[in-house]
């Protein structure tokens, strides 16, 4: 009631333009009666169908390469147009073969080339380790000439740490296109599955100069936007940093107070600067 006396105010007054005063409607915003118990119903028939689920043994989650519409062949054509290279398909496939395919039941509706396969990707995924390391490496040191090699080491380590590559492997659309007995792929199954993809590609008659590429730009982009320092943790930094000094030919470093602020209080502030001079 207050609402529409102070419109019918406003409207005396001419603050409201005569042109929108048959747009400007008071409205009350409300949910119907039914979807509070509509919803509450849904949750509980959900909680039943997982219930039933794990007791049966089931997954939650239903493998899209059992669907009618499944094309293996074209969705592997899909991955080639994604990346924008050029792959033997048949490594490809032997790349995306876990050592548990042959425990996935109805193999053959996912690809009929399972029923008479034998070989897994543990061959490529050595060999994609081996390309991605070389790569990696060589990415590294050009990019940041003046970091040790402790922490070349240290951020290559976690480039190819498990999380990264299956990152990868998720973003890129390996999740459905992996054989493997488990499904959803964890995390070490996605992680082998792409470094099996990149020995593929290197054995599909691309160049070194392609695969050092593929993997700057697919794995080496995810330092981007980091903090260098949450990657490698500098044990004794004082310490390291007069080992480097010393191959420098430089003087031990001397931290020196450069300007301080808010001494004796909450918010003091003070600034120090590590200083060396050369021999």
């Amino acid at each position: 009631m207050s609402s529409l006396i102070g419109y019918s105010l406003l409207r005396r007054l001419s603050v409201v333009p005569k042109e929108l005063s048959a747009v400007i409607l008071p409205v009350r915003n409300y949910r119907n009666r039914f979807i509070r118990p509509a919803l509450y119903d849904f949750n509980q028939r959900q909680e039943k169908i997982n219930k039933s689920k794990k007791l049966l043994n089931e997954s939650e989650y239903s493998r899209r390469a059992l669907f009618s519409d499944w094309n293996y062949d074209v969705e592997l054509f899909a991955l080639g147009a994604r990346l924008r290279e050029s792959f033997n398909f048949e490594l490809v496939r032997e790349a995306l073969r876990d050592p548990t395919f042959y425990l996935v039941s109805m193999k053959e509706k996912i690809d009929l080339s399972l029923k008479d396969s034998e070989a897994s990707n543990t061959r490529l995924v050595e060999l994609g380790r081996e390309v991605i390391s070389a790569s990696l490496n060589d990415f590294l040191t050009k990019t940041f000439p003046k970091v040790p090699s402790d922490g070349i080491i240290a951020f290559q380590e976690y480039l190819m740490s498990p999380y990264v590559l299956a990152s990868k492997a998720l973003h890129i659309g390996l999740k459905d296109l992996v054989v493997s007995q488990e499904y959803p792929p964890s995390k070490n199954t996605l992680s082998n599955a792409f470094c099996a993809l990149i020995g593929a590609h290197s054995e599909s008659g691309n160049n070194r100069r392609q695969s050092y590429q593929l993997v700057v730009d697919l794995v080496a982009t995810q330092i981007i936007g980091m903090d260098l320092h949450d990657v490698w943790k500098i044990q004794n930094p004082m310490d390291y940093l007069s080992k480097i000094l010393a191959e420098n030919n430089m003087k031990e470093p001397e931290p020196r107070l450069q300007w301080a602020s808010g001494k004796n209080t909450l918010l003091a502030s003070y600034h120090v600067g590590i200083y060396s001079i050369k021999v």
